[in-house]
């Protein structure tokens, strides 16, 4: 269970305070906030940080009011906000999205209050900011965000005294961690250290001449190239093309991260010297040689992934040594950190235990029956398995107590059947494996809450799939399957089906019994039919589809009145219907349609509208109204035939992020109006992408 600290003012806010407790009590989490605060002999802020100090989430409601104000200038609820933010907690904000409709004595009269109010709302809005308009809705809302966020930002979470090993067991657990971390502390200064034979190589804080072009834009029809060089040191170039490298990229795409380098460092040295320059690329010999340094140096190393036929990029992966490097370059350092050893008095009692002492993980599958090991075994509710060389697992019977059982990325290839008798399991993780078959002896895993069976090789998903009663979450991505059973209606609790990249071209009618269904992640398949049954999903929130050859965008999706993600890639369509424009429940839209010829002006309808992806080579043009979405944050288009973009988009107060092709990049950049660079100067981040590679 996790702790959450509940912050807000207070006597405006009290019933949406008892539905914010109470969705989180319901979340089975401990909430803390000032109706919960003990009598104590020490000052109240004194005592508020040290509560915030335990919490794992921190949340804050926000109506009309701003509280009264402290001597440092700022109200108590901004002040413990911006306590939970130096502390680095992971924080989500409630804001009402329309406090101006909230009666006299919920909203503050006074202009410095209400200045306040504005400017402490724009703070909470560069983290994860969720909008509310009424009580009843605040507690679902919130219940929805926190258990995304701890997806995102899982924490070590308390683990409940009565469930604890004896006190022996307990020192004894905490005597192998410390050895074990003791181990991995002398095994990770080995590995962080550089390969031998490297010391050699130039590397580091030693500088590179780098040559590189540019064009100087006298006017519209007159252009001038250049070359020039300039020194960088090494740590500056690995730590601006390594992030992309830690699964892999291609050698065009880590060019246009240099060269993007190169236009933010020297652009403005530049324009001393010139009136307007930009297309700043790297010259080839300096390119290669930086490549070839880092892979003397053993920072990188060829891709062993396969690609297409077609594909004659050259693709470089990270090795362990440059992971480490690329976190010492780019890794922001909680200056509030330190290390110190546990005290002895302290290991008695300790309860809070990086993910609890009850849920041991155990790292090696011979461990479980080793002479020597842990006598307790019996009592182990946990255990994870990860890129080990096993085909099969031992025996697992008497782990009686085993709850979460996860085995990623090995080469597991058949499905332990014994496990299928543990009655405690609740989540099983057989991510990455080699799997083929999901037996029919899981019906006896009749607790089972979560299974996540997603890249693998399973063609068929068996009808004793709906024997598992008790299920919230079935992901089986990235498989081979290709029918959906009818049968599938038989899991009542079922919140999230995930079956994205497989090649499913039916949903079945029976897909709209799912009641409790909250996701349904159909990407990358060829769906040909979509059920009328489906407008029966009420709770639906997200809903990801991939089309086959439909010619007509189907329409009864924009009758999923409750969505708030929809994601939709292929089809043969040219355009979209208006309904889709009247889902006004939308946060998030992405259309990756080639066909799709226009976006229509009516997408100023989509106020909840945070992020907006579009994908679609005859898209000539951006309508007007697009600068008309209060909540954009994010919008992100590629390989569209865009030439400008509207004026308009500068109207974005919220936008963050710009993601745009290289391509369009290049047409955009030279435009007098320059929209890119007026948008840099508010403050939004430009990400250009290579979408060939």
């Amino acid at each position: 269970m996790y702790q959450v600290f509940v912050s807000s003012t207070y006597e405006d806010l009290i019933e949406e305070r008892q539905e914010v407790l109470q969705a989180l009590l319901e979340l089975d989490c401990i909430p803390s906030g000032m109706e919960l605060f003990p009598a104590a002999n020490e000052d109240q802020w004194t005592l508020i940080k040290k509560v915030i100090d335990l919490c794992d989430y921190y949340i804050v409601i926000i109506g009309g009011r701003y509280g009264s104000i402290e001597k440092e200038g700022i109200s108590y609820t901004e002040k413990e906000y911006r306590y939970a933010l130096d502390k680095n907690k992971p924080i989500i904000a409630f804001l009402h999205d329309d406090p101006n409709s909230l009666p006299a004595n919920k909203t503050d009269m006074d202009n410095d209050k209400r200045e306040k109010l504005k400017k402490f709302g724009d703070l909470t809005k560069k983290k994860m900011v969720k909008f509310w308009s009424n009580a009843s809705q605040l507690g679902s809302v919130v219940s929805r965000s926190l258990i995304k966020l701890i997806k995102i930002n899982p924490a070590t979470g308390w683990v409940r005294a009565d469930r604890l090993p004896e006190k022996d067991a307990s020192i004894e657990i905490l005597n192998l961690k410390l050895q074990v971390e003791e181990l991995q502390n002398k095994l990770e200064k080995e590995r962080s250290g550089p390969p031998k034979g490297t010391e050699k190589y130039v590397g580091g804080d030693r500088q590179i001449e780098v040559n590189y072009s540019f064009t100087e834009y006298r006017s519209r029809y007159e252009i001038q190239g250049w070359q020039s060089s300039n020194r960088f040191t090494w740590n500056e170039i690995f730590s601006v093309i390594s992030p992309p490298m830690i699964d892999e990229s291609s050698e065009s795409n880590l060019k246009i991260r240099i060269n993007n380098f190169l236009s933010e460092k020297l652009y403005e040295e530049k324009k001393k010297e010139f009136k307007k320059v930009g297309n700043f690329k790297i010259e080839l010999d300096s390119f290669d040689s930086i490549i070839v340094q880092f892979n003397a140096l053993e920072l990188i190393k060829k891709s062993i992934k396969k690609h297409t036929a077609s594909d004659t990029n050259i693709y470089w992966s990270l090795t362990e040594y440059g992971k480490q490097k690329m976190l010492k370059l780019r890794a922001k350092k909680n200056p509030d950190y330190f290390e110190a050893s546990i005290p002895e008095k302290e290991k008695e009692v300790m309860i809070k235990l990086q993910n609890s002492i009850n849920e041991w993980i155990v790292e090696l599958p011979e461990l479980i029956h080793h002479e020597n090991a842990y006598t307790g075994k019996e009592k182990i509710t946990g255990l994870s398995l990860y890129k080990q060389d096993i085909f099969e697992l031992p025996s697992m019977s008497d782990l009686e107590y085993l709850e979460k059982l996860k085995v990623v990325g090995c080469k597991l290839e058949i499905f332990p059947t014994e496990i299928c008798s543990i009655k405690s399991l609740k989540e099983i993780d057989f991510t990455n494996n080699h799997i083929e078959v999901i037996p029919e002896e899981i019906k006896g895993i009749e607790n089972l809450h979560e299974l996540d069976l997603s890249r693998n090789s399973i063609s068929v998903i068996p009808d004793v799939i709906e024997k598992l009663e008790n299920l919230h979450e079935l992901d089986l991505s990235r498989n081979s399957i290709s029918v959906i059973p009818d049968t599938i209606d038989k899991l009542k609790n079922l919140e999230f089906l995930i079956l994205s990249m497989n090649s499913i071209s039916i949903i079945p009618d029976s897909i709209g019994e799912l009641n409790s269904l909250e996701m349904l992640a159909l990407r990358g398949n060829p769906i040909e039919s979509i059920p009328e049954s489906i407008i029966n999903l009420k709770n639906l929130k997200t809903f990801s589809l991939g089309l086959g050859n439909l010619e007509v965008f189907p329409q009864i999706i924009t009758r999923l009145k409750n969505l708030e993600s929809l994601s939709i890639e292929n089809g043969k369509f040219k355009n979209l219907p208006d309904s889709l424009y009247s889902m006004e429940n939308l946060a998030d839209l992405s259309i990756k349609c080639d066909e799709i010829e226009e976006i229509s002006n009516l997408i100023q309808n989509l106020v909840k509208l945070e992020e907006l992806s579009i994908e679609g080579r005859h898209i000539s043009e951006l309508p007007l109204e697009i600068g008309k979405l209060p909540n954009l944050e994010s919008l992100n288009i590629y390989k569209c035939g865009i030439k400008k973009l509207p004026e308009t988009i500068l109207n974005l107060e919220n936008l963050k992020y710009l993601f745009i092709d290289e391509s369009v990049h290049n047409i955009i950049s030279e435009d007098d109006n320059n929209v890119i660079e007026k948008l840099k100067d508010k403050g939004c981040d430009i990400m250009i992408e290579n979408t060939d590679s």
